[in-house]
């Protein structure tokens, strides 16, 4: 069974609380939550349900069965529907504009995605506007390769054309509302993906990563042309501090070059240690682990976790 709840379940490692299950679904921003969430390949639910009461959360997980064998990108839930919305916002505009309309009224209302997509707009001369409509073709085929089905683009406006709302595609398609949110889900990840690492004419440019904290965005202005040591003391902070921030930076997907750090022989031995293990622990790794560093670990740990962000597939 492919649900919310069966892929949540399914990637949890037992040895972890249901408590910090519950974190990362509701997306407590904390360095912990964060490394969990990567370690467990669940970003994509990081702050899917904000609101969700533990009581709740915690009784339908163990109510739950079912198992889920899908496997999904690990990217941030909120950098897919960002880079998602702009998406749609980059196809409404070019259609319109396309009609010699320039006013219309945008499918995001997000400054801030306003702006992204603007700035895109501004930089494609007007006999460039087709780059956008070959893109979306390709993005199509990708997205109906590998799934069957291309649900998104009823999500999608232009000249003439507006989106169908959840509740009337779920009707039309005759699908459980439940399960036509999850296929989009499931689309919407994949598409991250596609942004990041297909060979796109403009789509490149609409892939969002998550902001990093206020403090370590000053760490990451530092750490390129400093050690962990050297950044603590201008910084005032824990050499502790400096490598979780460095954690956070590539669970972000901000450049890293992590080789400073860690060895290829102990990442390789770690990565091979991180595909095995069933547990969730640090200290558990730690302790069956024979690289005996805990940031080494946490390292080797992430970018295991996150290696299949590389992979590009069409």
């Amino acid at each position: 069974m492919n649900s919310f709840t069966a892929y949540i379940k399914s990637n949890y490692r037992t040895d972890k609380s249901l408590k910090s299950l519950w974190n990362i679904v509701v997306g407590a921003r904390t360095q912990q939550t964060y490394f969990d969430a990567a370690m467990q390949q669940l970003l994509p639910v990081y702050e899917l349900s904000p609101s969700y009461p533990l009581h709740k959360f915690e009784e339908k997980i163990k109510a739950l069965d079912d198992n889920c064998s899908l496997k999904l990108y690990p990217y941030f839930y909120l950098a897919s529907e960002v880079s998602f919305q702009a998406l749609r916002l980059l196809i409404q505009t070019s259609s319109e504009l396309s009609y010699h309309n320039n006013k219309f009224m945008p499918v995001s209302s997000d400054i801030m995605i306003q702006r992204q997509v603007k700035r895109i707009v501004h930089a494609i001369n007007p006999d460039q506007l087709h780059y956008v409509r070959d893109d979306l073709t390709m993005l199509v085929d990708a997205v109906h390769q590998k799934f069957g089905h291309n649900i998104f683009i009823y999500q999608l406006s232009g000249n003439n054309t507006r989106a169908i709302n959840d509740t009337q595609l779920a009707r039309n398609l005759n699908m459980e509302l439940v399960e036509l949110k999850f296929k989009l889900f499931v689309e919407k990840n994949f598409i991250i993906n596609l942004l990041r690492n297909a060979p796109f004419k403009v789509f490149n440019q609409l892939y969002y990563r998550v902001p990093l904290h206020k403090n370590t965005l000053k760490t990451y202005r530092l750490i390129h042309n400093n050690d962990i040591e050297a950044t603590s003391k201008l910084l005032k902070l824990r050499t502790h501090t400096i490598q979780d921030h460095i954690i956070e930076m590539i669970i972000k997907d901000y450049e890293v070059d992590i080789m400073r750090y860690i060895d290829t022989k102990e990442l390789e031995m770690i990565f091979n240690h991180y595909k095995t293990a069933q547990y969730g622990k640090l200290k558990t790794f730690y302790v069956n682990s024979q690289v005996d560093d805990y940031f080494k670990l946490k390292l080797g740990i992430t970018k295991a976790s996150i290696s299949e962000r590389s992979i590009y597939e069409y």
